[in-house]
C-alpha cells in the first residue's frame, strides 16, 4: 500500500530533520575530537618538556661531577707525589739515624 503524498512529505521532513541532526552531531563530535587531540598534543608537549628539563639537569649534574672528579684526581696526584717525597725523606732520615747509631756504637 502506497502512502498518501502528504504523508510521504511528512516522513521526508522527519528524515530530513534526523539527517540534519545526525550531521550536527557528527560536526559536534568532530569538533570535540579535534579539541581532545589538541589537548592530548599539549599534554604530550608538556611531558616531553618535563623530560627534557630533567635530562638537562641530570647532564648538568654529571658535568659538575666530572669536573669535581678531575679536580679530586689532580689533588690525589699531588698528595701521592708528596707522600712519595715524605717516604723518601723518612727513609733517608732512618738510614742516617742507623748510620749515626752505628758510629756511636763503634765509638763505645
Amino acid at each position: 500500500p502506497r502512502l498518501p503524498g502528504w504523508l510521504q512529505g511528512v516522513r521526508m521532513s522527519e528524515a530530513d530533520r534526523e539527517l540534519k541532526q545526525l550531521r550536527q552531531e557528527k560536526e559536534a563530535l568532530a569538533a570535540a575530537l579535534a579539541d581532545k587531540q589538541t589537548e592530548v598534543n599539549e599534554v604530550r608537549r608538556n611531558r616531553i618538556a618535563v623530560v627534557e628539563a630533567r635530562e638537562r639537569r641530570v647532564q648538568d649534574q654529571i658535568d659538575v661531577a666530572m669536573v669535581h672528579n678531575e679536580e679530586l684526581e689532580k689533588e690525589y696526584d699531588k698528595l701521592n707525589t708528596h707522600a712519595k717525597q715524605l717516604t723518601g725523606t723518612v727513609q733517608t732520615v732512618v738510614a742516617e739515624r742507623k748510620a749515626l747509631e752505628a758510629e756511636i756504637a763503634a765509638l763505645k
